[in-house]
């Protein structure tokens, strides 16, 4: 205790009040900005937090360092000037930051007054199927949650699409760059998260999508497994279908074609990746772009050094707290792209019989059999009304990609963990079925109103977006009153579980543990009542049948 407030007093040379907050890191001085976060309605607080914007935490991945682990930042002389974004990595968006290979900064939103014992930590991974993303989306502004529970937010760029997952299935370009980079990110917290009056043995990783399938699979890795304490998993684990390529020969394969498209040279992997590195990062992404490179982490043997269902039924994780939970409606995201002219729709689009049979089977994974398809057919078409020519399908299109893609996996993933014959591991699981009166997707009111509990929906919640000026300025308009109570009861059992691996607290509604055979899980809604069982039929079908019905010729 005496060394982490020995630390911080000597890291602190100014606070609020005092001018720009400034802080020494292991690599140099980094100045922030303190900004003023007041809400006395719904959250009660009147706190200045410090920001920092654009703190690198390894060298710029260019040149020979393109398709290499993250190399840590060198010192710099003088002050690191923290008060502005730095570019997002290269990606198919455009943004209006830039989009540059020298991309690897974090954003850090503290508490100027931090507790004696130190401020929990909580480091955001943000999703966007391992292609595009960045760590300073106004949707990840971490002020009103750092204000909400005392805590320290953390949200960092990683490498995406072919630049962070490009694998030649050998020692010439292992892959997982951007999951190395997140570990940088994990590594950079534990050396100098004190320095800003954290805690680094209180580090919860959270994530959402493909950054819930990356915290799932830091909790498999022994790369990760000592750099935090907690996780919490939205909409995506280690089981999640996109988690992971367990295609290795695709993934060879791919990095072959990348090669050829842009004419290399080549009779050895070192060879092909020596010619990769001559091209500008536009024309690799282009390049990939074209034939739909699969990005996504593999199986190296060292990050990830299984499959994650070997991992997790051998008991190959961390046993620790964890939070996993789903949407109702996550399949209507994938209805969007059916429908796309339903993008500024008020009402949903209707799907007819012969819409869905040509929907469907596309988002069925594996050997995707006609034994298979009747199984899906049978789970899901309400036969009451399958007789009827204009019956819609759109809620059983929805159900099955939102079970097999979200709901299953992740009810796989408690049950593997909680069922652990080594103990050691608590979990909590939610379900969110509110569908929001202003939905995520919605710019100005502009956007789809249809998709009620769909992806990404928990995040302004999550982070209390209700609160937050930079979102608002495009939102237009904001939740009801019952929604911001409920944003904020939802901050406050993130942050409880942050600091002590529980979310409960005397201010917000009893959240049980997830066990075998309670099953009991939280429904985000307004009340946050506890309800049990969640789909456990369709979990049935897709965890135990559907494996059974594609294993057939």
């Amino acid at each position: 205790m005496f060394l982490f407030i020995t630390t911080v007093l000597t890291a602190w040379h100014l606070t609020a009040g005092q001018g720009n907050p400034v802080v020494n890191i292991n690599n140099g001085a980094v100045v922030g900005e303190t900004v003023r976060f007041t809400e006395s309605t719904y959250i009660s607080v009147d706190k200045d937090i410090n920001v920092f914007r654009g703190i690198p935490f390894a060298e710029p991945p260019v040149g020979s360092l393109r398709w290499q682990n993250p190399v840590p930042k060198s010192n710099w002389v003088g002050t690191w000037n923290a008060t502005y974004y730095r570019p997002i990595c290269p990606q198919a968006l455009p943004s209006k930051t830039g989009n540059e290979e020298d991309c690897l900064y974090l954003n850090l939103y503290a508490p100027a007054q931090v507790p004696v014992e130190g401020a929990a930590v909580m480091v955001f991974i943000y999703g966007g199927a391992f292609n595009v993303g960045w760590a300073h989306q106004s949707t990840y502004i971490g002020t009103a949650l750092a204000a909400t529970g005392d805590v320290i937010v953390v949200a960092a760029n990683y490498r995406l699409g072919v630049l962070g997952f490009l694998s030649t299935g050998d020692s010439a370009s292992p892959g997982n760059y951007g999951m190395y980079d997140q570990v940088a990110t994990l590594q950079w917290v534990q050396d100098n998260i004190a320095a800003f009056g954290g805690d680094p043995a209180r580090v919860t990783i959270f994530g959402q999508s493909a950054g819930g399938c990356s915290v799932g699979l830091h909790v498999l890795s022994p790369v990760s497994q000592n750099l935090f304490q907690y996780a919490i998993m939205e909409s995506g684990t280690a089981l999640t279908p996109f988690a992971y390529n367990g295609d290795q020969n695709l993934a060879v394969s791919e990095s072959h074609r990348l090669g050829d498209d842009l004419n290399c040279t080549y009779s050895t992997n070192e060879e092909l990746m020596a010619c990769l590195r001559t091209h500008s990062a536009a024309e690799v992404l282009a390049t990939a772009l074209k034939f739909t490179f699969l990005s996504a982490p593999v199986v190296d043997g060292v990050f990830l050094p299984d499959h994650p269902e070997t991992l997790m039924y051998t008991e190959n994780f961390k046993h620790t707290n964890i939070i996993a939970g789903t949407n109702k409606d996550e399949g209507l995201i994938f209805g969007l792209a059916e429908f796309p002219a339903a993008i500024s729709g008020v009402r949903a689009p209707t799907m007819d019989r012969a819409s869905y049979e040509e929907s469907f089977p596309k988002y069925l994974r594996g050997n995707v059999n006609e034994l298979f398809k009747d199984g899906v057919r049978n789970q899901y078409i309400d036969w009451s009304l399958a007789d009827e020519t204009d019956a819609d399908y759109l809620e059983a299109f929805n159900r099955q990609v939102t079970d097999e893609t979200f709901v299953a996996p992740t009810d796989a993933f408690l049950r593997y963990y909680t069922s652990s014959s080594k103990g050691g591991t608590t979990a909590y699981s939610y379900h969110m079925t509110h569908a929001p009166s202003v939905s995520a997707w919605q710019i100005n009111l502009i956007g789809p109103r249809w998709m009620e509990a769909t992806h990404c929906e928990e995040l302004q919640f999550v982070f209390g977006w209700p609160f937050l000026d930079e979102v608002q300025n495009w939102k237009s308009k904001n939740l009801n009153s019952n929604e911001k109570t409920l944003s904020v009861q939802i901050m406050k059992n993130w942050t409880n579980f942050a600091k002590t691996g529980d979310p409960n607290s005397a201010d917000v509604p009893d959240w049980s543990t997830f066990t075998v055979p309670e099953l009991e899980y939280k429904e985000i809604a307004v009340g946050l009542p506890t309800q049990r069982a969640l789909r456990a039929d369709d979990n049935y079908f897709w965890n135990s049948l559907a494996p059974a019905l594609k294993a057939c010729a």
